[in-house]
C-alpha cells in the first residue's frame, strides 16, 4: 500500500489541495501519517474515502449529510450505508420536485406578465401606474403529475431521524405516509 503527499493525491483523486486541507479541518478526511519532514501522507483508504466523498457531492449531498454517510461506510457496512443514502436520496428527490413545482408555478405567473405586457399598451405613454411592469399574478399551484408521486417504502430508511410534521420523502415511518395511505408507491 503505497503513500501519498497532498499534491500526489490531490492530482489521482481530481480535488484541489485546499479542499482536501479543508475536508480535514472539517473531519472528513485523516492523514494517515506524516513524513520525517512534516508532510501530510494519506494512504489508499484515502483515496477511496475521497472517491466516495466525491461520488456523494455530485448527488448534491450536503457536507453534514456526507460526513454522517461516511462514518457509515467506513465503517464497512454496506447495508447501512445504502439505507441511510437511500433516505436522503429519497429527501432529495421530494426536494428537487417542490423546485420544479415552484419553477412551474414561475413559469405560469410570467407567462401570464407576458401576455399582459402584449395586451395591455397604453396610449398616453409610459408613467405612474401604466402598468409597464405588472405584478406577478396569482395562479393555481402547478403540482406535479401522478407519474412523479414521492418514493415510498414499506421499511424505515431513517431510522425516525426525520418523523417530523414536513417530511414527506415516502419513508414508513415518516409523517405517517404509508400508513395514512398517503403518498407513493407501498410496493417498495
Amino acid at each position: 500500500m503505497g503513500t501519498y503527499k497532498i499534491g500526489q493525491l490531490a492530482d489521482r483523486t481530481g480535488l484541489s489541495a485546499p479542499t482536501l486541507r479543508y475536508y480535514e479541518e472539517i473531519g472528513l478526511l485523516q492523514a494517515s501519517a506524516r513524513s520525517p519532514t512534516g508532510y501530510r501522507l494519506y494512504d489508499s483508504a484515502a483515496e477511496a474515502r475521497l472517491q466516495f466523498i466525491s461520488r456523494a457531492k455530485r448527488l448534491a449531498l450536503s457536507l453534514d449529510e456526507i460526513r454522517d454517510l461516511v462514518e457509515i461506510w467506513s465503517g464497512g457496512e454496506c447495508a447501512a450505508t445504502r439505507a441511510q443514502l437511500r433516505h436522503v436520496v429519497a429527501h432529495k428527490i421530494s426536494e428537487v420536485r417542490k423546485q420544479i413545482e415552484e419553477h412551474a408555478t414561475f413559469e405560469r405567473q410570467l407567462e401570464a406578465v407576458y401576455e399582459k405586457l402584449h395586451d395591455d399598451v397604453q396610449p398616453d405613454g409610459c408613467g405612474d401606474g401604466c402598468g409597464c411592469v405588472p405584478e406577478l399574478p396569482h395562479v393555481e399551484r402547478t403540482m406535479l403529475g401522478h407519474e412523479l408521486r414521492l418514493i415510498a417504502t414499506s421499511q424505515c430508511t431513517c431510522g425516525g431521524d426525520c418523523a417530523t410534521s414536513g417530511c414527506d420523502c415516502g419513508c414508513g415511518c415518516c409523517n405517517g405516509n404509508i400508513a395514512s395511505g398517503k403518498g407513493g408507491d407501498e410496493n417498495g
